[in-house]
């Protein structure tokens, strides 16, 4: 069943018991929805959530995580309608549409008068709107809603011509645009960069439109982007010599600290809902060296140099030993690199970033955000400092809460950050 339309995702929502046909064959949605809230969980019980995409499609993974959607949603309505919704959350990523703008009406069209009506104006269904302002509108609605970037990591820009793409501002998520190529996935939610409940948080900030395009956040500048790898791409992540071309990228801009390497590599968490202890990293070092012997003990290739070896290396990960721990890593490196760039800054940080990544990009955490983003700065001649969001990164030592220790000990100070 593919949801086109607000009609559809609210027919299943609220409706009563809703059957699938193809050809002569039939099933309940329920059992469907059974069946993806399975292997999800499954997923979530056992390595990573590249698990999925692996077993089934990209495409199939984004329709389970759809569908588990709907279960919540449905079971929400079926408790009575929610009086704090944050729609951003519900948004359903890849699912196709009719109109773009039914990536939010769809949402807005469950809740009854009684709770659309504490909505601001601009987030109410207005048939006459455009696209960017819908989605800047929810947006802005999210940040004020949960009190902090949390919606931003929708945020996943692939290059400069992403930026500023037809009238959306750099801070507001692609929708419409599905799951493009080029998209990383998602850093765990066990981070928090800047820990709420600490003397830097003030009153809720509205977030309101009063310019249309700029959003103004407080946060705190982690440090300058000094040195990048080339992006992990999709063809790479199965390749023994890209991937080990990849890591060793790495370990050059990163120097002899191979814990460090090797804990960046899988973004500091074992899987998306476990942060990695030192045994998670133990593997890397045999798992470097596997991957050698795979790539035929070659070299890495170097930008403009054809590969001199000619016999083709086993694909990964079906070439990887027996070997739990391995495996593991292998996986979750892919879930956190891939479609992104492996860097340092001036300070001798390392982190990953989104594949827009430049040197001279900035690292900063955004108030009450789980994760740091990274910032461009733009040099426009006016007396405040714009940046333009690119995306979420990971920063080694900076995921719980040390940049609020940092200011509470002056070492640092919160400024106020301009997006366009």
């Amino acid at each position: 069943m593919v949801l086109t339309s607000q009609r559809v995702v609210q027919e299943v929502v609220l409706g009563g018991q809703t059957r699938c046909y193809l050809g002569s064959h039939s099933i309940l949605l329920r059992a469907i929805i059974d069946v993806a809230l399975h292997v999800r969980m499954s997923a979530k019980w056992t390595d990573t959530t590249l698990e999925i995409t692996d077993k089934f499609s990209a495409d199939t993974a984004i329709a389970i995580e759809n569908l588990v959607t709907l279960r919540k949603l449905k079971e929400d309505f079926g408790k009575g309608i929610p009086q704090d919704p944050d729609i951003a959350e519900l948004i359903q990523q890849g699912r196709q549409w009719s109109d773009p703008r039914d990536m939010v009406y769809s949402i807005l069209g469950l809740w009854d008068p009684a709770v659309t009506k504490e909505l601001p104006p601009r987030l109410r269904v207005r048939l006459h709107d455009s696209v960017p302002n819908v989605y800047r509108s929810t947006t802005r609605y999210s940040l004020a809603h949960r009190d902090g970037p949390y919606i931003l990591h929708q945020v996943a820009h692939r290059s400069d011509g992403d930026l500023m793409l037809d009238g959306f501002p750099s801070w507001v998520p692609r929708w419409d645009l599905g799951t493009l190529d080029g998209k990383p996935h998602r850093l765990s939610n066990e981070f928090h960069a800047w820990k709420p409940w600490n003397a830097l948080v003030k009153p809720k900030d509205k977030c309101e439109d009063k310019e249309k395009d700029v959003l103004r956040m407080d946060g705190v500048l982690v440090d300058t982007v000094h040195k990048i790898t080339d992006p992990l791409r999709s063809t790479d992540v199965r390749d023994p010599a890209k991937l080990l071309r990849f890591i060793r990228q790495a370990e050059e801009i990163a120097g002899s600290d191979v814990d460090a390497v090797a804990e960046t590599l899988i973004a500091g968490c074992a899987n998306f809902f476990k942060i990695a202890t030192h045994d998670d990293i133990v593997p890397f070092n045999t798992f470097r060296e596997h991957l050698a012997r795979l790539a035929g003990h070659q070299s890495p290739t170097v930008e403009g140099e054809e590969n001199t070896t000619t016999s083709q290396p086993q694909l990964l990960p079906q070439a990887l030993p027996q070997g739990k721990r391995r495996k593991r890593y292998h996986r979750q490196l892919m879930t956190a690199c891939l479609w992104r760039r492996f860097f340092i800054t001036q300070n001798g940080h390392v982190g990953l970033g989104p594949r827009a990544t430049k040197e001279g990009d900035v690292v900063v955490v955004l108030r009450n955000g789980p994760w740091p983003f990274v910032l461009r700065p733009l040099d426009d001649g006016q007396d405040e400092r714009k940046y333009q969001l690119l995306g979420q990164a990971y920063v080694r030592g900076w995921m719980q809460g040390e940049v609020v220790r940092e200011v509470e000990e002056g070492k640092k100070r919160v400024g106020v950050f301009c997006m366009v």
